[in-house]
């Protein structure tokens, strides 16, 4: 995991409220899970706050797991142990890798962010791993699922990621087509509607950018995708899936492959 950041855009509120939640909060070991739907951004949050420099600065150790559907209790041990090679080695038994990581954390004071939980069966595998010395410690979960939220609540209630707001929508659709440049004029009332109609999902407004991104700096090309993204505002959770279909269909023939490859490859809760 990165110790560096690229600027993201939105939850600037939920940031600072979390950052002062986990540097001042109880002595005791505290659980705080970030929790929501596919692509809204609780990897980025987890992100954002395992570089923050107020979580580097005041922790003596610092760890990240991904879990995600398969988990590998060797692998994630390994991950949180810091190796950056996990697959080769085999030197040690799983018993004996937790032992080592909670001699490891014993008596200091460690921040740990465990993405992408699927299963309270996983946590209840790990938690013997942390060991509480009332020091401080905190453990970031980010979940999809409310139960897992809530069984693994400590001492601070779960955190609910809420959808962007139209300006966050808007600033996020701008950062990613344009970068650092501003929007020519003429592409603003346009633009505002093609962030609109992703329906405040990151995920969706990321992958929406990739079309005009491609396309000429040109009204009447953006009123196209804004056309093709109107008729999804109302819909459910399914608009999202319908976002994605009409962003590959959109694209210029020579970059579908391209999409279709990252679409793979892609963090659901990348926001930058």
């Amino acid at each position: 995991m990165t110790t560096t950041s690229e600027a993201i855009v939105g939850f600037e509120n939920e940031t600072a409220e979390l950052i002062h939640q986990l540097v001042w909060g109880p002595k005791h070991l505290d659980v705080v899970a970030l929790v929501g739907m596919p692509g809204i951004g609780k990897t980025t949050m987890a992100k954002r706050l395992y570089t923050h420099k107020d979580i580097i600065s005041r922790f003596d150790v610092c760890s990240w797991c991904t879990i995600s559907q398969v988990y590998s209790k060797r692998r994630t041990l390994l991950e949180l142990l810091g190796n950056s090679d996990p697959l080769n080695d085999n030197t040690r038994s799983n018993d004996e890798l937790a032992d080592e990581l909670r001699r490891h954390l014993l008596r200091k004071k460690y921040f740990i962010v465990i993405d992408d939980l699927w299963s309270t069966k996983v946590w209840d595998d790990l938690k013997r791993c942390f060991p509480d010395d009332y020091s401080g410690s905190r453990i970031i979960l980010t979940t999809r699922q409310d139960k897992i939220a809530s069984d693994t609540e400590v001492f601070s209630a779960p955190r609910h990621l809420r959808l962007f707001t139209d300006e966050e929508s808007w600033c996020l659709l701008q950062k990613k087509v344009f970068g650092e440049e501003s929007c020519p004029p003429e592409l603003d009332v346009v633009g505002v509607q093609i962030a609109q109609s992703c329906g405040g999902l990151p995920l969706a407004i990321i992958l929406v950018a990739g079309v005009p991104a491609k396309l000429d700096k040109d009204e009447v090309r953006w009123e196209e995708v804004a056309h093709g993204l109107r008729s999804f505002i109302a819909g459910d959770k399914q608009k999202y899936m319908d976002i994605i279909n009409l962003s590959y269909r959109l694209l210029p023939g020579h970059l579908t492959n391209g999409f279709l490859f990252f679409g793979k490859h892609f963090d659901n809760d990348l926001l930058v």
